[in-house]
């Protein structure tokens, strides 16, 4: 996952440097390297959103070029760009992220095993989300997730995701095993943009996020909130 938000960033440059991930990209212990799935790019600027996903592997995927090349190395907004390790379900475009419901978008690195879920575990957990998160208070709805799962006893490795707007994008590192792999950066020498990155990428410096953090952003401000949950 890599979240991009602030002013004049070169996305052009981190998406490409982000794309790499989909050939040799950090996996989980005994799976071969790399995320080749599908992959899914969308954004806000000026107030309007964009979205553009596809079932075919990033790194050779001539529409991940284009879309690439379109946003440019001189964006201000919100991006959001997610590669698919398949865990679960179908390399379909339903299940392949970044998801939008409402007025949000949304994309998870983990599994969770729901009882008797039919579909996909990452849009149930979006919709759990918004739906337990008052006024948009996402910092609620994280706290929520966490103490459903434990109460109900479902099993889960990771719920590392984003969920972003217009103007301002919420996150979590929180995962029950491989924490290599579960890892969440975010940058520290970029100062008229802040990234997040499931890997360290090339070129940036990055500080790894500490377990069960929930963290904040509001767009142009770029003033960064921690909470523990």
């Amino acid at each position: 996952m890599l979240v991009l938000i602030g002013k004049n960033i070169p996305a052009k440059q981190l998406l490409t440097a982000f794309q790499e991930l989909a050939s040799n990209g950090n996996t989980p212990p005994d799976s071969k390297p790399g995320h080749p799935d599908g992959w899914g790019i969308c954004g806000y600027q000026n107030k309007t959103s964009f979205i553009t996903k596809s079932t075919l592997n990033a790194a050779n995927d001539s529409l991940y070029h284009t879309i690439v090349s379109q946003i440019g190395n001189d964006f201000s907004g919100i991006l959001l760009a997610h590669l698919r390790k398949i865990s679960t379900g179908q390399v379909i475009l339903e299940h392949t992220h970044p998801f939008v419901e409402q007025t949000y978008s949304f994309m998870h690195n983990g599994t969770i095993i729901y009882p008797q879920l039919q579909g996909s575990d990452s849009l149930k957990y979006c919709s759990n989300l918004i739906n337990h998160s008052p006024n948009g208070d996402f910092l609620i709805g994280y706290r929520w997730i966490k103490q459903n799962l434990i109460q109900d006893h479902i099993r889960w490795t990771s719920l590392n995701s984003f969920i972003a707007s217009d103007h301002a994008i919420w996150g979590i590192r929180s995962f029950t095993c491989n924490d290599e792999y579960y890892s969440l950066y975010y940058t520290t020498n970029t100062p008229s943009y802040i990234a997040f990155c499931s890997e360290k990428l090339r070129s940036v410096s990055w500080n790894l996020i500490a377990k069960d953090c929930v963290f904040s952003l509001r767009y142009p401000t770029n003033s960064l909130h921690f909470n523990q949950i």
